[in-house]
């Protein structure tokens, strides 16, 4: 491409950027693209033919894609309104073919949304047109040839309508360059099509195939049908993911690549074609209730049903019958072996097992449990199939490797469906500039000179009525809520930054509610909320009160996210970004990193986190994760990364250069690593009396090790020989594979062993399956032993939720176990559980117990929502073990997932089990029941609820104590209309 247009093209997406900000027209002058707009329209014409006559080189996509961003300007973008003489639905669909052909058929559909046919001037036109935007009108004639096409034309088929349009290119060529354009970008569009063909690629490589099998599900008229592949999922299918043996196939391909409809296509083969029950592994809870609300639609209308089981750590007996049936279970790690030990053989029930955001084998807290799963579950070749799949791992070949799969199984795409820009907040003399793709050349490398300047800071002191600048101006946390503000009004922000504290959320949420606040230049018209808005703003205000931080934000449109806020708020917060009800997203990664938003820009605070000793950059893996959700395919064209550090750049330079990317060695190398640091560093010589003299923290990792010990036993171990089982599947850890000097494999064997001898010495075969069944360590089960909370009556007696019998002498105690930090006011957290199971608000519970709102989630999320039922659902599981489940109180076994759910009997907890997953909606229902059915239980509930659903409608509509958003959410979850 000519450097000259090259320039143009580079100014250009310079100065839309400039309108797109809202940057004044005043500073324009130096943009001269705008005097020579015709120049470059008609040059880049001629350059997309030269490009199109050389389509196989990577280079001439390239510069597909520029010339397609280039037209896109002209038409639909902010300064499109100062350009003339473009015909805009013609010059949309050249800009939505290009994008097609450029390997985007994402961006080019939404591209070629709200053209209108009625103005395209010939047929080659209106074929194009219904191939790019995936909507066929019966109507018109060369859709009818289309559709064949669509639903798996023949080879002849094919020939026969690239014929006609080469007959109509070369009468186009004679003397109608409407006619010849037309018809030469869709002759090069239906051969990417065919290419990428979904049917082509099901007959192809999907074993076994049948195509009446495949049918209603890819042309499901109530979801996108999936006519097409991406080039990243074509890639996993022509790796043999859709094949007929249980091989290992691992996919390396980007965040946003389309992995969503390609385990879709495998969840659909493997249950309809293979006659397989699937295991879909992801690492933490949130990220399952995404899954399987992303996954269900299309594949439940298709007669695959699919399960989700993700909350506590005991499996209730619906829940086990639900496994039962299901086709698909979606799962942690630790609940599938909670599952695990309540029902013997589910291990042998999945012939398929896929293994979602690998690269989390390695994560401090997650990791351990997930890396054992999968020792177990890799088990000899072709007992299974397992997909392993990670967007950001540089070592995924490795890991293929250890799980067993062949090198011609490994799918590795570097493929994006959105193209994304990042940029730089650089100081420019008084002003700021945003240099964009700085690892690039023109033009996808850029300049925004005077993205942010004095004015944008500036406001008029309301005392005084004189203009001042905002204070603190230069600092990132300003820079970086300045751009977020400036960048809203193109859709919503997500501004990430590393810690919650002041130098992080709580830092930027205080900025930006003060400088809209105070009117400052960049937030002039921010801060106006509409209606859904208010309502949004108004369950938080209900939930936390008037004076949080959230709730301030949230009435200027503003929120923030992070995991120190409850779940029921952040799934609100998280729905109102889905429907832009949000404008700016204050978060960490407990969003950024799992959770897909529809975010069409990020804005990066800092990269850095302090670890206790230094402030170090996060990982680069981390950081390509978070960027790589920006820009949604078929929701943006683009998306957009602002980094407002710059002394960050060489850091971030070398993430998307794919640069020194970390590997994932597993959390089992990391922990035996570090304690091999210690032990070298200090000449220490192991036995378990030292290990045994540690810090709680120290012993918090001796309890992992215990576990993964247990984890690691067969079902039908014998004591006698464990020693010499636990040295043998040492070897089939990830770990293992990963030790480079005898030093470490032995210290790893060292480790080990001790434990195991400690674990085993006295130990009988009975209390060995006693701490397998219930997912206790040895130390927290001596605990329990040394206790007399197994002897309680109220394991078989409970009827009374809040009895203080148990909460006293069950409940309590287990917060004072090995291992944990004694908690500072016993009595404080007495009162929180009450108060929570009580059905009182966040902010109800801190005025009645006198501490901070803040302080009371954290006790909530943290000491009650973790410690306390992580043990007491281990106690549990030694209670049922000791009294059988027909002897223990209903209430009893389940109060550890009332005290999950705030909820204070077990009709309420029908309901959570049933479908209804608002706290204060639920206890609204309950008042309603106790009035009209007080003896109803289970599914009844429900039957009786629909049965005068507007009485029940109305009920939670006029009820004081629950939002509009609590109500209108249990209503569509238990569709009572």
């Amino acid at each position: 491409m000519d450097n000259r247009l090259r320039h143009l093209m580079a100014e250009l997406e310079s100065w839309e950027s400039a309108v797109e900000f809202g940057i004044p027209q005043d500073l324009w002058a130096e943009y001269q693209v705008r005097l020579r707009s015709d120049d470059l329209y008609i040059a880049s014409f001629s350059e997309i033919f030269d490009a199109l006559r050389n389509m196989n080189e990577e280079e001439r996509k390239a510069d597909l894609t520029e010339l397609a961003k280039t037209l896109l300007i002209y038409t639909r973008s902010a300064a499109a309104r100062y350009l003339s003489g473009v015909e805009a639905n013609t010059n949309l669909l050249y800009a939505s073919a290009l994008f097609y052909l450029a390997g985007y058929p994402a961006t080019a559909t939404l591209a070629a949304k709200g053209i209108d046919a009625n103005h395209l001037l010939v047929d080659e036109e209106q074929f194009l047109l219904g191939l790019l935007s995936r909507r066929i009108d019966g109507a018109t004639p060369s859709h009818a040839v289309l559709a064949v096409l669509l639903r798996g034309g023949t080879q002849t088929e094919y020939n026969r309508v690239f014929a006609d349009l080469a007959r109509s290119e070369r009468a186009g060529l004679a003397d109608n360059p409407t006619l010849y354009v037309a018809s030469r970008l869709a002759i090069k569009c239906l051969e990417r099509f065919q290419a990428y063909s979904t049917w082509n690629a099901l007959s192809e490589h999907a074993r076994p195939f049948n195509s009446a099998t495949w049918q209603p599900f890819i042309e499901n008229s109530a979801t996108f049908p999936l006519w097409e592949l991406f080039p990243s999922q074509l890639t996993a299918v022509s790796k043999g993911i859709l094949g007929e043996a249980n091989d290992v196939v691992s996919l390396q391909m980007p965040t946003s690549a389309g992995k969503t409809s390609l385990c879709e296509l495998l969840i659909f083969h493997e249950v309809k074609a293979r006659a397989q029950k699937v295991l879909f592994l992801v690492p933490f809870r949130a990220l399952a209730a995404e899954i399987k609300e992303g996954l269900s639609k299309r594949l439940e209308e298709a007669g695959v049903s699919v399960l989700a089981s993700y909350g506590g750590n005991i499996p209730t007996r619906s829940e086990s019958a639900s496994v039962e049936t299901a086709d698909v279970l979606i799962v942690t790690p630790e609940k599938f072996t909670a599952l695990a030990q309540a029902m013997p053989e589910l291990e042998n029930r999945f012939g398929t097992v896929v293994c979602d955001e690998g690269h989390l084998i390695d994560d401090e807290g997650r990791g351990l449990q997930y890396e054992l799963l999968l020792t177990k579950l890799k088990g000899a070749p072709g007992d299974r199939k397992i997909v392993f799949i990670s967007a950001i791992l540089p070592n995924v070949p490795d890991i293929h490797k250890w799980l067993g799969g062949d090198e011609d199984k490994l799918a590795k795409s570097t493929y994006r469906p959105v193209e994304i820009d990042f940029a730089f907040i650089e100081k420019k003399g008084s002003t700021w500039q945003l240099d964009f793709n700085t690892i690039f050349e023109r033009p996808k490398r850029y300049f925004l000179a005077r993205f942010l300047t004095d004015e944008d800071f500036a406001f008029i002191n309301p005392a005084t009525r004189r203009r001042n600048l905002f204070k603190g101006r230069g600092n990132y946390l300003t820079l970086a809520s300045a751009a977020a503000l400036k960048a809203r009004q193109n859709g919503p922000v997500a501004l990430f930054t590393t810690t919650k504290g002041e130098q992080g959320v709580a830092g930027l949420v205080e900025v930006l509610v003060k400088m809209v606040a105070d009117g400052v230049g960049v937030a002039r018209g921010a801060g106006q909320i509409n209606d859904k808005q208010k309502l949004l703003a108004d369950y938080v205000k209900f939930q936390l009160g008037d004076a949080h931080q959230l709730t301030r934000a949230m009435h200027l449109g503003i929120a923030f996210h992070h995991g120190s806020l409850p779940q029921e708020i952040r799934r609100e917060i998280e729905d109102g970004v889905h429907s832009g009800l949000i404008d700016i997203l204050v978060c960490t990664s407990t969003l950024a990193e799992g959770v897909n938003l529809p975010i069409r820009t990020l804005v990066m605070h800092t990269i850095k986190r302090f670890d206790g000793t230094s402030t170090k950059p996060i990982s680069r893996r981390s950081i390509k994760n978070i960027v790589g959700r920006v820009g949604r395919a078929g929701k943006e064209t683009r998306g957009r990364i602002i980094f407002a550090n710059e002394s960050e750049k060489p850091w971030v330079e070398s993430v998307f250069r794919e640069q020194n990317l970390e590997p994932a060695k597993g959390a089992l190398f990391n922990l035996v690593n570090e304690l091999n640091d210690v032990v070298v560093r200090n000449r220490l010589t192991l036995d378990n009396e030292l290990f045994e003299r540690q810090d709680i923290s120290f012993l918090a990792i001796l309890d992992r090790i215990d576990m993964a010990i247990i984890d690691l036993m067969p079902a039908d171990f014998i004591i006698d020989d464990i020693e010499n089982h636990i040295g043998s599947s040492l070897q089939h850890t990830l770990a293992y594979r990963y030790f480079d000097t005898d030093e470490l494999r032995d210290r790893i064997n060292e480790i080990f062993l001790i434990r195991a001898r400690a674990l085993i010495a006295g130990a009988t075969p009975e209390g060995l399956i006693r701490l397998r069944k219930s997912g206790s360590t040895p130390r927290f089960q001596r605990f329990i032993d040394q206790t007399p909370i197994l002897d309680r009556i109220e394991w078989l007696n409970l009827s009374d939720p809040f009895d203080p019998e148990w909460l006293n002498h069950v409940a309590l105690p287990l917060l004072t176990a090995p291992t944990l930090s004694q908690s500072d006011d016993i009595e404080w957290i007495r009162a929180l559980i009450l108060l929570w199971m009580m059905g009182s608000t966040y902010a109800e519970i801190a005025i009645l117990t006198g501490r901070p709102v803040d302080d009371c989630l954290e006790a909530l999320i943290s000491t009650v929502g973790f410690t306390l039922q992580d043990n007491l659902a281990k106690t549990t599981q030694l209670a049922l073990l000791k009294f059988g489940e027909e002897a223990i109180s209903e209430t009893a076994s389940k109060w550890n997932s009332m005290l999950q759910y705030g909820l204070g009997n077990l009709r309420q907890l029908d309901m959570f089990e049933l479908g209804a997953s608002d706290r204060l909606a639920v206890w609204s229902l309950s008042r309603f029941l106790d009035e009209n059915a007080p003896g109803l239980r289970g599914r009844e509930i429900v039957t009786f609820l629909r049965s005068i659903r507007e009485a029940v409608v109305d009920h939670l509509r006029s009820d004081g104590r629950v939002p509009v958003l609590s109500a209108d959410r249990t209503i569509r979850e238990l569709r009572l209309v």
